[in-house]
């Protein structure tokens, strides 16, 4: 028996799974889009901090280089000028006040002084130090005193023993020519300068600038959120020290001291002075707005997501709906209202769509009319609803019979049903008709006093391959011509037509 595709069901199926396809693209497209932008972003962001920490170091390393390559300058002058006073004609008084003059035209500058190799302070911008104000336990002259290559040296931070007033003293040592130690230069620069100078602020709420020497001990950090810190002898990482010694200047992440949040640390080397300066700010601030950003896109971006499936399940749901509903319709319009098979309508078109598959594959097909014996009598003496119950029985029995792919029974009206039998010749079509007319002998229908009552039909058979002149109407006047011709003979028989109008199979006994 054919099952009836539903090609309006088919249809909606394919639309659907296009619509769903343009859905993926669509919702590909925008997560495709909301990526490269978030990456983009963060790209962006990078640069932003990367431009701006190198504005701010450039400018502190810029000026720590102008500054404190004065102050060398000033110091290798300043112990010519001691060394050789006699070719200068200047007196020790001469010499301090220019050291004071010094002091106070350098915003730098706290203080100046030259020692002797013991460590006594010999001569300084102060008037009043006392006689056996000494230095010798200081890093900085112990530096001077036991390298004689030592040059400028930079120390941590430090208070002025003579005055109380923090800073870092910068120094140079003093030699003879044979090498023999004759003490140090050393000039105090204010912590007030420092600070100034690593303005951390400038690199965001968590920012710091730092000052390092070049062996790596830490001299001072800024933040803008609590001033400078105290470095207790703090230094950078032996994991990073060597890549911040041997490179002029980079950037790496670490979580210095371990244990604290990653930071981004860029760092640069101070010309001509033993210094580097580095700025770090936490990754976590870097990307502080990329991130309510790249937040705010994700959500936007899923609800558009969201929006589009659920909008494309919906559609696809109601457009399925809609399409089994007008094909379930369509089945009720073809088929036949009280056996449930295939009604006229669905006859007449399955019989064209078949006369004209056969016609261009030059194959044959068989038709099969098949009409209910005494049918009318039977309706007049057992009633209208035994005849319907008969005939609901007999449709069954022919759908269970005929049942190959594309094959398919119809009502054709009344008491009459038609059997299409595609690639079907005739022998083919002998056999399922007497295997029809076994089915139906073998119906057991019993009457209200249950008594059973047979059960016979006359069936009229065509079998051709369409040819040019012939019309589809053709095989159904002849099917229905055998088809009378069987009910000639006698009813409960086959007859095949046309050229063989014989009773093919013997009534065993009149109906």
């Amino acid at each position: 028996m054919e099952q009836v595709r539903p090609e309006v069901v088919q249809r909606a199926v394919r639309f659907s799974r296009v619509l769903s396809l343009l859905a993926a693209v669509a919702v590909c497209a925008i997560l495709t889009m909301t990526v490269i932008t978030i990456v983009l972003s963060r790209q962006d962001a990078t640069e932003a901090n990367a431009s701006t920490t190198e504005n701010v170091l450039q400018f502190a390393a810029l000026e720590l280089a102008d500054d404190i390559g004065a102050l060398h300058t000033m110091l290798v002058d300043a112990r010519s000028v001691f060394t050789d006073r006699q070719s200068w004609s200047l007196t020790d008084a001469q010499l301090q006040r220019w050291m004071q003059v010094r002091t106070q035209r350098g915003r730098e500058l706290e203080g100046i002084a030259i020692t002797d190799p013991g460590g006594r302070i010999l001569l300084s911008s102060y008037s009043d130090v006392p006689a056996d104000f000494t230095v010798d336990d200081r890093d900085y002259f112990v530096v001077h005193r036991d390298n004689p290559s030592a040059g400028l040296y930079v120390s941590l931070v430090l208070r002025n023993r003579f005055t109380g007033e923090p800073g870092i003293m910068v120094s140079i040592g003093r030699r003879a020519p044979d090498g023999t130690f004759l003490g140090i230069m050393l000039a105090l620069v204010r912590l007030s300068y420092l600070d100034s100078l690593l303005d951390g602020g400038r690199l965001g709420p968590d920012g710091a600038l730092s000052l390092w020497r070049s062996d790596g001990a830490l001299v001072l950090r800024n933040r803008v959120s609590g001033g400078h810190e105290d470095p207790q002898g703090r230094t950078i990482s032996p994991t990073y020290l060597a890549q911040v010694l041997n490179n002029h200047h980079g950037t790496f992440d670490a979580a210095l001291p371990p244990g604290t949040p990653v930071r981004r640390h860029t760092f640069v080397h101070v010309a001509d002075a033993p210094l580097i300066v580095s700025a770090s700010i936490p990754v976590s601030e870097i990307y502080s707005r990329w991130s309510h950003r790249a937040l705010a896109m994700v959500l936007v971006t899923s609800l558009a997501v969201s929006a589009i499936v659920a909008l494309t399940v919906l559609f696809r749901r109601e457009l399925l709906r809609r399409a089994e509903a007008e094909a379930q319709l369509n089945e009720l319009a073809r088929a036949d209202g009280l056996t449930g098979i295939a009604n006229r309508r669905r006859f007449d078109e399955r019989l064209g769509q078949e006369w004209r598959r056969s016609y261009r594959s030059s194959g044959r097909m068989a038709l099969l009319m098949i009409d209910v014996d005494h049918f009318k009598a039977f309706n007049d003496t057992h009633g209208h609803w035994s005849g319907d119950d008969l005939l609901i029985r007999i449709a069954a029995t022919l759908s269970q019979t005929v049942h190959r792919p594309g094959d398919l029974i119809a009502r054709y009206g009344g008491e009459e049903f038609a059997a299409i039998l595609p690639d079907t010749d005739r022998e083919g079509a002998l056999r399922i008709a007497e295997r029809i007319l076994d089915a139906v002998r073998a119906l057991r229908f019993e009457d209200s006093a249950g008594q059973v009552l047979p059960v016979t039909v006359s069936i009229g058979a065509c079998a051709l391959s369409p040819s040019p002149g012939q019309q589809v109407a053709d095989i159904v006047r002849l099917a229905d011509a055998a088809l009378y011709e069987a009910k000639d003979r006698g009813r409960n028989c086959i007859i095949m037509a046309p050229d063989m109008p014989r009773v093919l199979r013997p009534v065993a006994e009149a109906s």
